[in-house]
């Protein structure tokens, strides 16, 4: 079986898809408990981006080894893919609690930031660097997090309808821009964002709206 699975990569070009696919599965056909087979089949799929083909797939798999962290985390990252993020959550969630990872728990938090969920996120992203010290997306999310919510802590309420407006804007950036793996630490909330919210507050700040403050001791 390991021939079919170790040729299939020569295959990766788009236009070699179909084959490539193919010797996966055939691969899978002679040797159907071997869970590696089927991580490598669904990983080929995600990086094809082949998120609707690969879904039921990936669903299979997950039922026919449900304590497998691995396979329990890319399919959330086909639920990503798909923009269907309320879905992928638990799966990240279940891959973390049958095998905690960096990459599980940032993803987790990353999820709970779309969700406007962001004092909730700040954990696993605490949890996602005491496992792996340099994972350097979660300090960044992490640091971000953190200066949002003491930079807008105790505002007035007409600031809270900034506040919302700046949320709202992450949220739909972000959306908008899920279209890549999160098995290879990536999400769309990145430095273009960064630099949009920067550039909203910006704006607000000229205008005596919003007064910027830093709180060293929490932001830290």
């Amino acid at each position: 079986m390991e021939p079919y699975r170790e040729l299939a990569p020569l295959y990766f070009l788009p236009a070699d898809k179909n084959v490539a696919i193919a010797l996966f599965q055939q691969a899978i056909q002679l040797a159907p408990n071997e869970v590696s087979h089927y991580l490598a089949l669904i990983s080929y799929y995600t990086r094809q981006g082949l998120y609707q083909e690969g879904l039921p797939i990936a669903q299979r798999a997950v039922k026919r080894f449900p304590t497998n962290a691995d396979l329990a985390y890319l399919l959330g990252t086909f639920f990503v893919g798909l923009s269907m993020y309320d879905s992928a959550l638990p799966h990240f969630e279940k891959s973390f609690a049958l095998q905690p990872s960096a990459q599980a728990a940032f993803s987790i938090g990353n999820l709970l930031g779309l969700q406007g969920r962001a004092q909730a996120a700040i954990p696993y992203y605490q949890q996602a660097l005491s496992l792996d010290e340099h994972y350097y997306s979660a300090i960044y999310f992490l640091k971000d997090i953190k200066m949002r919510l003491c930079d807008w802590s105790a505002r007035a309420t007409d600031e809270a309808t900034i506040i919302a407006t700046i949320e709202q804007q992450i949220a739909q950036e972000a959306s908008h821009h899920v279209m890549h793996l999160l098995s290879f630490n990536t999400f769309p909330m990145h430095i273009e964002l960064h630099q949009r919210y920067n550039r909203f507050c910006a704006e607000h700040i000229e205008k005596n709206v919003v007064e910027w403050k830093k709180n060293d001791a929490f932001c830290a």
